[in-house]
């Protein structure tokens, strides 16, 4: 009882000293997948460029959200693909020639996806993209960006917005003959969202939503003479969800073609979802050594670490090594990690599990990361 009423003492201050500040969460490269990850999908399959799924709700809102993306996984998603992530010179087509700026490539295939590669390198402004290879494409199958494009700046957070644009060049069969064809292609971007998202097999996790607009200007050469003349302008909002050490974590796309002219899809295309995906397996290695309930990394356990909890998920404050707010192991973090902790201190409830009180590392482990843990060498 001790316990509990510590912890309304605790909420009420904080939700009176709430105000509208950004989420905490700040995505880095180092978030990104790179050389020798990989990750799973489970991908909702459409048969048809036209075809959509109606999903309500599922896109949330501006602000703080709580997403369970596990009940859509088990219900609705059917395909599986696979990300590797290798050196440029796998596939044995010369892809680190093709793209010599690359420090990877991401390797895409499984069921409705094509085979393909994408070429990418961690910069200081951010990831660069330079291009693609699809075998699928028999006339073409490579597509050398003249200007490599920052898709992702170094660092976002709650309110960061970015644009950019690159050229997509290759020969097509367009109405039965082999046309050169152009993609102008530009994209505006804004981190619009945060909270947790529920993932199938990796538990809750903290994350950030961003929300982009993707204009394509679709063009060819019917002469092959260099003259290019458009064909049509479409555009596709795609919501984006990612998380500290996981990458992304979920992609939801809207329903958009050359074939299917709609207007500018609406912030809100839950009727018109073409795509959904979501993360369910990754190779990320496990946290280091750190103490389960010493949520902020001080080396001490005492209610200080039930406040940092508190104040971590209203989104006032940071988050230095997520795992370790977990204090009762469910693989999960929320107010009843505080609660636990509380309990455990005033209320002669169990002490949290290993790692707990030394250092150490987890025995259940799940999706929840940990930066940095000062308190363990």
């Amino acid at each position: 009882m001790r316990a509990l009423l510590i912890l309304c003492f605790l909420v009420s201050a904080l939700f009176a000293a709430r105000t509208s500040l950004p989420a905490q969460v700040t995505i880095t490269q180092a978030d990104f997948f790179g050389l020798g990850d990989s990750y799973t999908e489970s991908v909702l399959c459409m048969t048809s460029t036209c075809g959509s799924q109606s999903m309500p709700g599922v896109l949330g809102t501006p602000g703080q959200n709580a997403w369970d993306f596990n009940v859509i996984h088990q219900n609705q998603l059917s395909c599986i693909v696979t990300h590797d992530f290798v050196a440029p010179a796998t596939g044995g087509f010369g892809g680190d020639t093709l793209f010599p700026g690359a420090d990877f490539a991401q390797h895409t295939q499984g069921s409705g996806t094509p085979l393909g590669y994408r070429y990418f390198s961690n910069d200081v402004a951010g990831r660069t993209y330079y291009g693609l290879y699809q075998p699928g494409f028999s006339h073409q199958p490579e597509a050398i960006f003249p200007s490599p494009a920052i898709d992702y700046p170094s660092s976002f957070t709650l309110g960061s917005s970015w644009n950019f644009s690159y050229q997509l060049d290759r020969l097509i069969n367009f109405m039965g003959s082999v046309t050169p064809s152009r993609n102008l292609v530009t994209t505006t971007a804004i981190c619009d969202a945060w909270g947790t998202m529920t993932l199938p097999n990796l538990g809750t996790v903290s994350c950030l939503r961003v929300m982009d607009l993707e204009v394509v200007d679709f063009l060819i050469d019917p002469t092959g003479l260099g003259v290019f003349v458009s064909v049509g302008l479409f555009e596709r909002r795609s919501y984006k969800w990612f998380a500290p050490g996981l990458g992304q974590i979920a992609r939801v796309r809207s329903l958009q073609s050359v074939s299917c002219p709609i207007s500018t899809p609406p912030l809100d295309f839950s009727n018109e979802v073409w795509e959904f995906r979501v993360q369910i397996a990754n190779s990320i290695a496990p946290a280091g050594d750190w103490v389960r309930g010493d949520a902020n990394a001080d080396g001490t356990y005492n209610i200080a670490d039930a406040v940092y909890t508190l104040t971590a998920l209203f989104g006032m404050g940071p988050q230095t090594c997520e795992i370790a707010m977990d204090a009762n192991d469910d693989n999960t973090v929320n107010i009843a990690d505080s609660v636990f902790s509380l309990s455990a201190l005033f209320g002669g409830g169990a002490a949290p599990p290993s790692p707990h009180p030394s250092c150490g590392s987890d025995g259940n482990p799940g999706a929840l990361t940990c930066g940095a843990f000062p308190a363990c060498p």
